[in-house]
């Protein structure tokens, strides 16, 4: 096991934190590490997202490109937040505080119900068969700079001088966070702080209860073996 240096950033009064973790520690479990060193409700809403720039690079120009990473890296935005979703694997048998220390203690295995790929995906297919096969699109923006975007249902009338019609999959990716509640980049829980740092550095951590933002850094270099050695014999995060 690899134990990885991250650098948690606090924006809003520029706070760091730094965590050494296993590098198998999944996004549901690391929720759970910085719930408890900033000290805000674990069971709030919360998400983790890529940096704009590499959402975009990663997302592409139009929602089909999109939708390939949903299930992947991205989470369905069709299904909104769920309070009950963040205690899904809690039985109702144990010792509830145990068990929420135990959710920061490796070896992580997931045993929830929404945090696969194939029910991510169901998911979105669901939405875009229901209600969004064809989007259609304002030519003009209202006074805040918005256009209006909106499914085109069965017995929507609309003005083909006023708006642009698009199959889902063409839709410019710039308007689909306009289709729904939820945020179009949030991570995949499942993921590992490990498969993210093959690809990227850093990632945003939001809480949505206190609406505080945090930027993650995730390194892998210069920890002390006595450090290591700790994240290794206890298999949990520690302050370092």
């Amino acid at each position: 096991m690899e134990v990885l240096r991250i650098i948690v950033n606090r924006l809003e009064d520029n706070s760091k934190k730094e965590i050494a973790v296993p590098s198998d520690i999944p996004l549901w479990a690391f929720h759970y590490t910085l719930a408890k060193y900033f000290k805000f409700d674990v069971s709030g809403p919360y998400t983790f997202a890529l940096e704009e720039d590499k959402f975009l690079s990663l997302a592409g120009t139009v929602t089909g490109e999109w939708r390939k990473q949903v299930g992947i890296w991205f989470m369905s935005p069709y299904r909104a937040f769920n309070e009950d979703d963040w205690c899904e694997e809690f039985d109702g048998k144990s010792d509830y505080e145990d068990w929420l220390e135990r959710k920061t203690i490796g070896p992580y295995i997931y045993k929830g119900y929404y945090q696969s790929e194939r029910r991510w995906k169901d998911d979105l297919e669901d939405f875009v068969a229901d209600y969004a096969d064809i989007v259609i699109v304002s030519k003009d923006m209202n006074e805040y700079g918005f256009s209006s975007v909106r499914p085109l249902t069965w017995d929507m009338e609309y003005d083909e001088d006023e708006f642009d019609s698009y199959n889902f999959n063409n839709l410019p990716i710039k308007y689909l966070p306009f289709l729904f509640d939820h945020g179009i980049d949030e991570l995949v829980e499942t993921l590992t702080l490990d498969e993210i740092h093959k690809e990227y550095q850093r990632i945003i951590y939001r809480d949505g209860y206190n609406k505080e933002v945090f930027t993650i850094d995730i390194v892998n270099d210069g920890l002390l073996k006595e450090t290591i050695d700790e994240v290794v014999k206890t298999y949990m995060p520690i302050e370092i």
